[in-house]
């Protein structure tokens, strides 16, 4: 959870609605593309979930990316989905922060 914390920091910009979509894989691969405001859900097998994203410039904004992109976390454990790695990378101006989440 310690390595949960500053990738949610970090992606304080973004926002993730709670849709609820059937998962199909063992994998589901979060991207998070802070600078155009877009992020999709890959579950595998052809199964991906874009996501509307909050503007990125005002406080209230970040805060309510922050409480969606909780919610998504939230969702994926209760589904029964582990957070196995987190990383970030992209250009200067697109960066990108992916997380994998694991079922087993």
């Amino acid at each position: 959870m310690k390595k949960l914390l500053p990738t949610l920091l970090l992606s304080a910009g973004l926002g993730l609605s709670a849709a609820q979509a059937q998962t199909t894989g063992k994998t589901a691969v979060v991207r998070l593309f802070e600078t155009s405001g877009r992020s999709f859900i890959s579950y595998g097998e052809a199964k991906t979930e874009q996501l509307p994203l909050e503007g990125t410039t005002s406080k209230k904004q970040q805060q309510l990316n922050t409480e969606q992109i909780q919610r998504l976390v939230d969702r994926l454990y209760a589904e029964g989905y582990h957070l196995v790695s987190s990383f970030s990378g992209g250009e200067p101006t697109e960066p990108v922060t992916t997380l994998v989440f694991r079922k087993e």
